[in-house]
């Protein structure tokens, strides 16, 4: 009433027509504040206090801190937007991307607000969890009242309550897990770039290159060499397209021989004669010096033409040339063994270990995959950790509520069942939750996870490596709630029922 009140007071100080609205606005608000304090008086009275448990009652969360975890969500949800949309720059200024828009992380300055959304994610994620884990558990409890045996139903009826010391393992559990399995999706995703990087730049395994042909003794030399498995022989010319590629890269080479060296490579050569790159694709048949006449490209070759130039790359039969480039197969391939074994004025050697050295042994990148190892290693003992607070935080209660059953005639086994069944879902819900989000983060950020200065400039995106390490991690927690749940009620650790009775408001 007395804010009813000054508000109908301040609304004089506001120049205008003084209407109808100006007198029945602040009426109808104090009216409808003092009707809905009574319909709650009512609700809340209209039935006799009934006795409330504090060890068998839902704590309901009260409606500032449901606001407060919906503001939570919805700040992680802008900051992922924003990180997807414009990067990590404040997008004043910057450069225009495709479209005219200005590119991810163009901007003048760098915003903070994005670069704290994988965490606010998390924590999203993990209030999320702690609200909705209830609601597969009360269907569990219902199920399993159907069953002869009380052990199902106690415990999940126990894990159900939503008690505020359940809220700290899920939210350490699954950001830390989150943010752990995200970790090691990025060092996997980024070994990946860089391995495909490195067949990038060279093409093959190894490959040689000069100005004059190799003779044929030299290319039995470098087939001699120690490691050497097969060496393709390839035809490497320049020719002018057009204006808009004016220098193109023609290699001459055998596609299936080809295929064969390039098998542990992440490109695929089609099974046609002449291949061309991207740019290429789609301009029907290609006339110019060095490409075969009336053949027409029958497939797209992508992750080569770097290799080779900084034009397009088309790919055509042998012909009668001499060969000026040799693709190598083999293990433990050196280039200096091979340069010396060919002995070719002006050669070129590259290999793949050696362009893979050159991405991946610069200091910023070992420091990177360093802090990201460390970064995955500490938040998988934080979530090991929370496992513990998860069993140690209701060990109180749950020893009494074991020393009741027990002296009902509870055995041993069951009361381990009962602490699994208690314990384990809403860990193994925070675990799934933390696992998937893990996994969708590195998709969910797109542009705002830019890896190309630790890659060799090549866009990290469509190369996400196998799940095998996260899914351990995830195992691993599940496994170790599980086995804590049924190692915690050892006998002699729950006490008598006595001591159970007197320490607690039970009797």
């Amino acid at each position: 009433m007395p804010g009813a009140a000054a508000g109908y007071a301040l609304s004089y100080a506001v120049p205008g027509e003084v209407t109808a609205v100006t007198h029945l606005g602040p009426l109808s608000v104090a009216a409808a504040a003092a009707l809905f304090a009574a319909g709650q008086a009512v609700a809340a009275h209209r039935l006799p206090l009934g006795e409330r448990r504090a060890d068998v009652a839902a704590v309901r969360p009260s409606p500032r801190r449901i606001a407060a975890e919906a503001a939570v969500v919805v700040v992680a949800l802008i900051g992922a937007y924003l990180l997807r949309s414009r990067g990590l720059g404040t997008g004043t200024g910057g450069a225009s991307g495709p479209g005219g828009g200005s590119a991810p992380g163009t901007g003048e300055g760098t915003d903070p607000f994005p670069l704290l959304a994988p965490a606010g994610l998390a924590v999203a994620a993990a209030l999320v969890v702690l609200r909705c884990h209830s609601l597969p558990l009360r269907l569990a409890v219902r199920l399993a009242a159907r069953t002869r045996s009380a052990v199902p139903f106690l415990g999940l009826a126990l894990a159900a309550r939503s008690r505020p010391v359940s809220a700290l393992p899920v939210l350490v559990l699954l950001p830390a897990l989150a943010v752990s399995v995200f970790g090691a999706t990025v060092s996997g995703e980024l070994t990946a770039t860089q391995e495909a990087a490195a067949w990038q730049r060279t093409g093959a395994p190894a490959r040689l290159d000069a100005d004059l042909p190799f003779s044929p003794e030299a290319i039995e030399r470098v087939r001699r060499v120690p490691g050497v498995r097969r060496v393709l022989p390839a035809t490497r010319t320049s020719v002018r397209l057009d204006e808009e590629f004016p220098t193109a890269t023609v290699l001459a080479v055998d596609v299936r021989a080809y295929r064969a060296v390039l098998r542990d490579a992440p490109v695929v050569l089609p099974d046609a004669p002449v291949l061309v790159s991207p740019e290429l694709a789609g301009r029907g048949a290609i006339e110019a010096p060095g490409v075969p006449p009336r053949l027409s490209p029958g497939g797209v070759i992508t992750g080569l033409a770097a290799a080779y130039g900084s034009g397009p790359l088309i790919v055509v039969p042998p012909g009668g040339a001499l060969p000026n480039t040799l693709l190598v197969e083999g293990d433990g391939l050196d280039g200096g063994r091979l340069l010396a074994a060919a002995a070719q004025p002006g050669a070129l050697a590259r290999t793949f270990e050696g362009a893979l050295a050159e991405i991946t042994r610069t200091p910023l990148t070992t420091t990177f995959r360093r802090a990201l190892a460390v970064v995955t290693a500490a938040l998988a003992c934080y979530a090991l950790a929370a496992v513990a607070v998860a069993l140690v935080a209701g060990a109180a209660d749950r020893a009494g509520a074991l020393s009741h059953l027990c002296a009902l005639g509870l055995p041993e086994s069951q009361a381990r069942r009962l602490t699994v069944l208690e314990v384990s879902p809403m860990i193994l819900l925070s675990t799934a939750a933390g696992l998937l989000l893990g996994l969708a983060l590195p998709a969910v950020l797109g542009p705002g996870l830019d890896l190309r200065v630790f890659t060799g400039d090549l866009a990290a995106a469509g190369r996400p490596p196998g799940p095998a390490v996260p899914v351990l991690l995830a195992c691993g927690v599940a496994a170790a709630t599980v086995l804590g749940a049924f190692l915690h009620p050892v006998p002699g650790r729950r006490g008598s029922l006595g001591t159970a009775l007197r320490a607690g408001d039970l009797g």
